[in-house]
């Protein structure tokens, strides 16, 4: 009898250990990047890019049909990003979901150990999430070898990153922005801002524009002060950035921009109702929503009002532009594709789930990811 105890305790070991050596073996899997790194390669909110244009070159059809339909079981996920035929959701339950773009099938779950409101940031073949809440960590995924390269405590940080070939640059609420090493999360320096940082940063080779307080600020990628320019509310949405110059909201109904490299105010735009999202720009004009279902285009030569069109449903999204349409979202659902020449109303679809967060597209069709964790593929 003892010896069959040794004998049967000896199998259990061994049972153990080929789940072990199972799971241990069983990583992410990983995703083919070979000649998918373009231009418009990437998607993230509140713009495909780090200049946060949510403008995306491509041809949609006037009137969209939902092509597929998927799920993931969690509430509040975020906007997708879009890279190598995948999208990518982060979700508050720790997880980021990535799934087939061609029909919504759930290719991978990447474990973040934090919840996430906003999408991963994608560059290359890196993917960097943000945690919040007591989970505030930063960390960036390889998709090469699937793994997590490393992981790490950000403070207080509330905004996406942006990245750059060797740095990964962050802005928190208590007014600082650091610069860490793309390779191992090492600090590399920190520029104390004074305030608050609060809305997404853009960037551009190697300078970053941002906002703290009622400041608008130019900083160098290693960390060295162009310019900073008082505005006459408080930024936010976030900041977008064009060939020559910025575009940024002000607190409640005002949209500034301002020269890149000097900070010279050019105009500053008032809408009628609270304007308070991010807009969107193909360079020449751009595009803004009010939250009592409007929908506007100014001109970024100097501000005017191009047009304005009623949508008669609440937005509490921001607007994104592919090709020659914007997109905008209700939050009940309602899917508005937009003739981005006249304002004209082309088409509605209707998801039937409310939707909070900016669509995105692939430049053939359009990515909707309800608040109830449905995900919606438009073509």
């Amino acid at each position: 009898m003892y010896f069959q105890m040794i004998k049967l305790s000896s199998y259990r070991y061994l049972l153990f250990f080929a789940i072990f050596v199972f799971f241990a073996g069983c990583g992410n899997k990983v995703i083919n990047i070979e000649g998918e790194m373009t231009a418009n390669s990437h998607w993230l909110m509140p713009g495909c890019d780090a200049q946060n244009t949510g403008y995306i070159s491509g041809n949609i059809s006037p009137s969209p049909e939902i092509l597929w339909r998927s799920r993931i079981k969690s509430l509040d996920p975020t906007t997708p990003a879009f890279c190598c035929g995948k999208i990518f959701i982060g979700t508050p339950i720790k997880r980021i979901f990535i799934l087939d773009a061609d029909d919504g099938e759930i290719f991978d779950k990447i474990w973040t150990d934090a919840p996430t409101m906003y999408p991963p940031v994608i560059s290359g073949e890196n993917m960097i999430f943000l945690g919040y809440g007591r989970y505030n960590k930063m960390g960036i995924y390889n998709m090469r070898i699937g793994k997590t390269r490393w992981a790490k405590n950000c403070g207080d940080a509330k905004i996406f990153p942006q990245l750059s070939d060797s740095l990964v640059i962050f802005a928190t609420i208590r007014g600082f922005l650091y610069a860490l090493s793309l390779n191992d999360g090492k600090k590399i320096w920190q520029y104390n801002l004074g305030a608050p940082v609060k809305i997404p940063m853009a960037m551009r080779n190697d300078t970053i524009w941002c906002a703290a307080g009622n400041e608008v600020f130019c900083i160098t990628t290693d960390g060295k002060p162009i310019w900073r320019e008082k505005t006459s509310k408080t930024p936010i949405g976030a900041i977008t950035l064009t060939e020559d110059r910025i575009i940024v909201p002000l607190s409640p109904n005002k949209i500034l921009s301002l020269k890149c490299n000097s900070g010279d105010i050019l105009w500053e735009f008032t809408a009628e109702n609270s304007s308070n999202l991010p807009v969107a720009t193909d360079g020449k004009i751009a595009v803004a929503v009010e939250r009592n279902g409007y929908i506007e285009s100014i001109s970024n030569a100097d501000g005017s009002l191009i047009w304005r069109t009623k949508i008669g449903r609440t937005i509490v999204s921001a607007p994104i532009i592919v090709g020659d349409k914007a997109i905008a979202a209700s939050y009940d659902g309602g899917i508005f594709v937009i003739g981005l020449n006249n304002g004209k109303i082309l088409s509605i679809i209707d998801c039937g789930q409310p939707v909070r967060n900016p669509p995105a597209s692939n430049g053939k069709g359009i990515f909707v990811v309800s608040q109830n964790g449905y995900v919606f593929y438009l073509q």
